[in-house]
């Protein structure tokens, strides 16, 4: 695009061919610009009619949100929105504040759940509904009431179950947390793989769990 220079007072888009004179152009409004190689921007905006519409279509969506907001001024949408994000990244922090307290009260319930298994502790619990943070959270809590342990947590829902395999101890001379996951998910439908002391994976079906469990605790035998 070339530029027009008319002495020191402006400088004005000429607009190619497209137009016979810069008055043609009108209003201008620039709607994005980036870079296009190094030391090169490109600039793309709206003329003329199209300026108009552009403006006339930003300031209902701008009416649009302040009556979304409860009415507020136009120029208090920015604030308010703001204000929005600070109460909504608040919630969050509260609420993981409440699921590290539920996990521990979790935790602290599951303490005699436990079997021990040759000298191991072994715990296969499933949490509704809970996802991979969750599960890991809770392994955290029980794996400080034994030395010795094998956990195996899942969670989730029919069609999208969450699975985490905790060893630590003893156990990892029998064990190994990637195998057990691998395992729990080939007997569900799913795949999984870690660490010999933390492994996950998601499985696509409850069916097989029972007995993927017992073929665990096979394997602490």
């Amino acid at each position: 695009m070339r530029v027009v220079s008319f002495g020191d007072v402006s400088k004005e888009f000429c607009g190619g061919t497209h137009c016979s004179n810069t008055q043609d152009i009108g209003c201008f409004v620039i709607e994005s610009e980036e870079a296009i190689a190094s030391g090169v921007r490109r600039i793309q905006g709206r003329t003329s009619l199209g300026a108009y519409r552009y403006l006339a279509n930003k300031e209902a969506l701008v009416a649009s949100l302040a009556g979304e907001l409860g009415g507020v001024a136009d120029a208090d949408v920015l604030p308010r929105v703001k204000g929005l994000e600070a109460e909504v990244s608040l919630s969050h922090k509260e609420l993981a504040s409440l699921k590290a307290k539920l996990s521990a009260a979790s935790a602290k319930s599951l303490s005699g759940a436990f079997e021990q298994l040759h000298g191991i502790a072994f715990l296969a619990k499933r949490v509704e509904g809970a996802e991979r943070n969750d599960l890991l959270a809770l392994s955290d809590n029980l794996k400080a009431q034994n030395a010795d342990y094998v956990l195996v947590l899942s969670g989730g829902k029919e069609g999208a179950v969450p699975l985490l395999v905790a060893v630590g101890g003893k156990a990892l001379n029998k064990v190994k947390a990637g195998d057990i996951v691998k395992l729990l998910a080939k007997r569900m439908g799913g795949s999984g793989g870690g660490r010999p002391e933390l492994a996950s994976g998601q499985a696509k079906s409850l069916q097989g769990y029972d007995a993927a469990i017992a073929e665990v605790k096979g394997l602490l035998a």
